[in-house]
């Protein structure tokens, strides 16, 4: 069996322009009073739920009559739509919800039993394109667990000796290194490779101090609008919080000084108040 490969999913806040129309239907926003993930296995209506899941809804919304299916494609990664409409159908994004989807165009003619993939990955999703080389601060499994305790808190000692201390709970850290990820488009903006490189999922996900799941394996993370978080521990997917320095510096360095084909990323990362439970559906 094949060592899985993970993916990074960013939370994603709405705007005024996440909206969507069927030719035909009628105008429908994406609800902005909570936020979203690109994929998860939420499909409540509540803060977490898999934007994909939320696009389907707003199409059946759009057009009654129609059934859609919206996916992250199995090869790709990118976002699938489709419908089950006797007749050809045309979808107008709105441009914040385009851009969140990875579509080029501002309309997408969908036709009868046709499926239409953007045209480039979503901003809110980055995979290295390889498993995890190393975890930290304390090496751990991440196939099995998903991060090391720390304990937030304060010791002092006075002159005679005796000891005080605080403790304020059991936090968890997790730190994952990707070591020699390529090519290079991987890492930096480069024309004919949109949204696939590290710098654009940073700048729109952990530079602004927002959570991600981190799918084990990206393969798990496909073919529903809203993926099966696993039955038990461990879970297919773990909830972070970037730590500072992710949040600071965008988390690649060279391998080596004498190449720029290969680069070293580490994902610095706090737990959720979650822990290791997942969201419920």
């Amino acid at each position: 069996m094949a060592t899985p490969i993970p993916a990074f999913v960013s939370q994603y806040q709405p705007s005024s322009t996440d909206t969507l129309q069927v030719t035909g239907g009628t105008l429908q926003t994406l609800v902005s009073t909570r936020w979203y993930y690109l994929v998860s296995n939420r499909t409540s209506s509540s803060s977490g739920q898999s934007l994909l899941k939320a696009v389907k809804d707003l199409l059946d919304a759009s057009l009654a009559g129609t059934a859609w299916t919206v996916t992250l494609s199995a090869s790709s990664y990118k976002v699938q739509i489709s419908h089950d409409n006797g007749n050809s159908r045309t979808v107008t994004w709105g441009a914040a919800l385009q851009a969140a989807l990875g579509f080029s165009s501002s309309t997408s003619v969908v036709a009868t039993a046709t499926t239409v993939t953007a045209s480039y990955l979503s901003p809110y999703w980055w995979s290295p394109g390889m498993p995890v080389s190393l975890t930290g601060p304390v090496p751990f499994d991440p196939s099995t667990q998903f991060g090391c305790p720390t304990s937030a808190g304060a010791a002092q000692r006075a002159p005679d000796m005796t000891a005080a201390y605080v403790s304020n709970g059991i936090q968890y850290d997790a730190e994952y290194l990707f070591n020699g990820v390529q090519p290079y488009y991987k890492i930096r903006f480069q024309s004919g490779f949109t949204n696939e490189d590290l710098e654009t999922f940073w700048s729109n996900g952990p530079r602004k101090g927002r959570r991600m799941l981190m799918w084990r394996n990206r393969s798990n993370a496909t073919g529903s609008n809203a993926p099966s978080e696993g039955s038990a521990s461990p879970y297919n997917y773990v909830e972070y919080n970037p730590q500072p320095d992710l949040r600071a510096n965008m988390p690649a360095q060279l391998t080596s000084s004498y190449s720029l084909i290969n680069w070293d990323v580490r994902f610095l990362l706090w737990v959720t108040e979650n822990g290791e439970t997942p969201l419920s559906d």
